[in-house]
This record gives C-alpha cells, structure tokens and sequence, in this order.
C-alpha cells in the first residue's frame, strides 16, 4: 500500500515492510507486474524481484486502503 508517505508490503495479511517514501507514484501506461518485475522508484524494496508461490487473492485499488479496511479485507475467505 501507498499513502502518500509510507510504502507499505503485506504478506498474509500481515505487514512485512515499512519504508518511507514521499513523491507521486506511476501513472503511465505501464503494464502492472503480478508475481515479478521490477520496483524502480521506490528504495528499499528489491529492485528486481519474483515470488516462489502462488498469488491467490489479488485485488487493486485507486485509492490506499486504511489499517481498518486492509485488516477486514485480510480476514475474509
């Protein structure tokens, strides 16, 4: 998640990393990158990354959800 100020990964439902973070966020026509690809502007994250297993609940939002939204969201089946 985004907002603004923090970027923000969770695993399982669960925040794993907290970097922060201040500037706009892409907004061209880039394809978005599901289970690999790369993260160029924002440090701190890998730059070149990929996942060993299986994305089985993806959703993508316009806006950052809050902690209360993401935590109901993270509970449901």
């Amino acid at each position: 998640t985004y907002d603004g100020k923090h970027a923000r990964l969770y695993i399982n439902g669960r925040m794993d990393k907290e970097k922060e973070y201040q500037g706009r966020l892409r907004t061209d026509s880039a394809p978005v990158m599901i289970g690999g690809g790369q993260l160029g502007s924002i440090e701190g994250f890998a730059n070149h990354f990929g996942i060993d297993g299986t994305v089985d609940d993806l959703r993508i939002y316009n806006r950052a959800l809050d902690a209360e939204e993401f935590e109901l969201l993270s509970q449901q089946d």
